[in-house]
This record gives C-alpha cells, structure tokens and sequence, in this order.
C-alpha cells in the first residue's frame, strides 16, 4: 500500500476498494477470452505514431512506428505472457540455451554464457565459428490503407 505525500494512506485506502472492483471483471473476462480462443477486435486497434529515429525528418525511413494500444490490451498480453511462460516452464519445454522471457534471465546473460563458452573454447584451442543475424528491416513499415489492407 503506498502512501501519499502526507506519509498517510489516505488516497491508497480508497484506492483498495476500487482496485478490486475493477479486477474481478477483467479477470473474467480474460478467462472467457482464453476459454474461447477470442480475442476482441477493439483490442487489436491501435493508433500509429511515427516517431523520429534520427536524420532527415522528412525520410520516412528515419521513423519508427509506435502503438498506443487500449491499456487493458496490455493486462491481457501480460496475462497471455504469464500463463504461456508458466506453461512452458512447468513442462520443461524451454531449452537451457533460452534467454528470452525467463524470470532471472536477459540479453546480459546470454551475453556472458555466450562470452564463457568462447572463452572456454578458445583455452582449449578450440575453432571459435560466430554468426549474427540481424533482424532489424524484418520489421519494416508496410503502407496501409484506412481499411487496414496493405496497400502494396
């Protein structure tokens, strides 16, 4: 429970009742929505924003697209995340090798496990073989119309 700028809890006491007002039905409704493999269209809305990357703002190129999606979109993709990683974590089903949303893991740690076993390699005089792959354009802007149809 917070407290206010008077060190009370006035403001999070009256919080309190209204928080668990609201969650109770938007819990229901993600269960239905799990339940019935749906996911409400108003929810896949979002309003695009080009923001500037860096360069010539008058490149298309030099901008990013960000969307500002309705906020219980965002309960709904945590919850969706939280039930799908404690699925596969309950079944042993990600391999050790990955990083990515695991509790206690991150880019960092797969950087040092990564660093580790080039360095035990290269101490053994073992051949060291790297590749990357960068995925940036593979999220390139496509051209949409007021409909939504890619317009290419």
């Amino acid at each position: 429970m917070g407290h206010n700028k008077d060190g009370d809890n006035s403001r999070s006491e009256q919080q309190e009742p209204q928080r668990h007002t609201i969650s109770l039905p938007i819990a229901q409704q993600i269960n239905i929505m799990f339940e019935s493999g749906t996911y409400p269209t108003e929810l896949k809305r979002a309003k695009i924003i080009p923001v500037l990357k860096s360069g010539e703002n008058t490149n298309i190129n030099n901008y990013r697209p960000i969307s500002i999606l309705p906020i219980i979109s965002k309960v709904v993709e945590g919850t969706i995340r939280d039930r799908l990683v404690k699925f596969f974590e309950d079944r042993r089903l990600f391999c050790d090798a990955q990083h990515g949303y695991r509790r206690g893991r991150s880019t960092i740690t797969a950087m040092v496990e990564l660093m580790d076993a080039v360095a035990d390699a290269w101490d053994k005089g073992e051949r060291i073989e790297l590749s990357s792959l960068r995925i940036g354009d593979s999220f390139a802007m496509h051209s949409m119309g007021i409909d939504g149809e890619d317009q290419q």
